[in-house]
């Protein structure tokens, strides 16, 4: 007897965790939530070509013409360079002791933009009444000639109203610069 009350006293212990487990299987299962449609991936929209950049001043192609160099009267010298007709003069004035920078044409600023393979410097321009051409003057002696006469390749003259000028570094315009600081 003994025993079944202890088996008695077992199964009433386990009877609450016997029922509450088959309680739990009588329990409605949650739904679980219907499977969302995935995103559509966004459109990929084609990217606009870029913008073309301009090319550096150093690619640019060189200005058609050469340089020819002339001894002037008065121990004056001058580089001219063009193709048939001059567009640019290096010229060499003695008795200023000054050296001008000539651009052919008619400019609509006041300044010519010089830019060479070290440096680029603004002059201020003056102009002849009449005449079909404008100069930029500057002292034998300032660096900037030599940094024209040896630019590496080339060197280019920018003046409002006229067309970019990529001239070659050739030995003309060093010459004359040259001449004209050693006299």
């Amino acid at each position: 007897m003994l025993k079944r009350r202890s088996i008695k006293r077992h199964v009433s212990r386990l009877l609450p965790v016997a029922l509450a487990a088959s309680l739990a299987g009588c329990v409605a299962e949650t739904p679980s939530p219907a499977p969302q449609a995935r995103p559509a991936p966004p459109v990929q929209r084609p990217r606009p070509a870029p913008s073309p950049t301009p090319p550096e001043w150093q690619d640019l192609p060189i200005t058609a013409g050469g340089w020819s160099y002339q001894e002037l009267p008065g121990g004056n010298a001058q580089a001219a360079f063009g193709a048939g007709q001059t567009s640019f003069v290096v010229a060499c004035d003695h008795g200023s002791g000054t050296i001008s920078l000539s651009r052919q044409g008619i400019a609509t600023g006041n300044v010519m933009t010089v830019r060479t393979s070290s440096t680029a410097r603004n002059l201020p321009l003056s102009v002849a009444e009449g005449a079909q051409s404008v100069s930029a003057t500057l002292p034998a002696q300032d660096s900037f000639l030599d940094d024209i006469a040896f630019s590496r390749g080339r060197f280019t003259v920018m003046v409002p109203g006229t067309a970019l000028l990529v001239i070659p570094s050739w030995p003309e315009p060093a010459r004359v610069i040259e001449d004209c600081r050693g006299q």
